[in-house]
């Protein structure tokens, strides 16, 4: 079992252990869940997103690791509803966020795939900023 899933409560546990489980078998090492479905059905986290140019919250997702972010308005509701969840609250956005979201992460999550796959609504490039290194892309 997952060390990070322990304290997830059924059903997300067995779901996300499944996703893991997939993930795995295609080599990649983690996900960054941006959808509001996903969020819910992975984490039970329930607020849609206000308005299409801003998120309620991301989960991410891999072995040991299972992360909860979200902004101070929902911070209350991801307390309440992802269980398990390591919570993290940015207050600059998701992308003006992300070096501090590296900082939190255990060390051997801190690097970034080599071929990213996909991550809906932001720049992979300004997401992994990696200075001197292009991404090949998917």
């Amino acid at each position: 079992m997952n060390k990070a899933l322990s304290q997830v409560p059924e059903p997300y546990r067995s779901r996300v252990a499944h996703l893991l489980e997939r993930l795995k078998r295609k080599k990649l090492t983690g996900l960054l869940v941006t959808q509001p479905e996903n969020r819910r059905y992975l984490s039970g986290f329930r607020p849609g997103d206000p308005q299409l140019n801003e998120s309620s919250g991301f989960l991410i997702l891999g072995k040991g690791l299972a992360l909860i972010g979200t902004d101070p308005r929902f911070e209350e509701e991801a307390a309440r509803q992802a269980k398990g969840y390591t919570p993290f609250i940015y207050r600059k956005g998701l992308e003006k966020s992300w070096p501090e979201i590296q900082r939190s992460l255990p060390v051997s999550k801190r690097r970034p795939p080599d071929r990213p796959r996909a991550i809906p609504l932001l720049s992979i490039e300004k997401v992994w900023k990696n200075p001197g290194r292009r991404s090949k892309g998917p």
